[in-house]
Order: C-alpha cells, then sequence, then structure tokens
C-alpha cells in the first residue's frame, strides 16, 4: 500500500485521495514474467506535480489512445466500472 500511495503521488501529485487495491495480476510470454497489483483511487486534490517522468495529468471521459498497455487496460478498466 506504501507503494500504491507513494506512485499515485510520484505519477500525479495527488495529495487527498482514497485508494484502493482492485485486483492482483499476473503475465508471462516466452521470455519474462511479471506479477503484482493493480489499485484505483478516487482523488479529491491534486497538487504541484512532483519532478519525474510525468509531463502532465489529464481527465477523460473514456479510455485515451495510444495506451501504455492497450490489451489489458481496457479490461482492467472494464473490471473497475462493474463495481
Amino acid at each position: 500500500m506504501d507503494a500504491a500511495k507513494r506512485e499515485l503521488w510520484e505519477e500525479s501529485g495527488a495529495e487527498d485521495y482514497d485508494i484502493f487495491p482492485l485486483c492482483d495480476y499476473w503475465a508471462a510470454d516466452e521470455v519474462s514474467s511479471a506479477n503484482g497489483q493493480v489499485f484505483t483511487a478516487a482523488v479529491r486534490l491534486f497538487g504541484k506535480m512532483p519532478d519525474s517522468e510525468m509531463k502532465e495529468i489529464g481527465f477523460f471521459d473514456s479510455l485515451p489512445e495510444n495506451l501504455t498497455y492497450p490489451d489489458i487496460t481496457p479490461i482492467l478498466f472494464a473490471r473497475l466500472n462493474k463495481g
């Protein structure tokens, strides 16, 4: 949870929020594998963006184009919206 909170702040500047685990994941191919946990957050206040690789944050009514993970993000988004 501490790592998720730190990442949320580093990537968005979020200062006041509720954060919840959404699901665990495991993925693999012929070369490598990865596992972890996906979180969702309800952010009430964004502060100044910290110095990081993120240029800006944005707000969308639907998933944006050019997703970093286009195969899995829509599935996670649908799971989140199921409640």
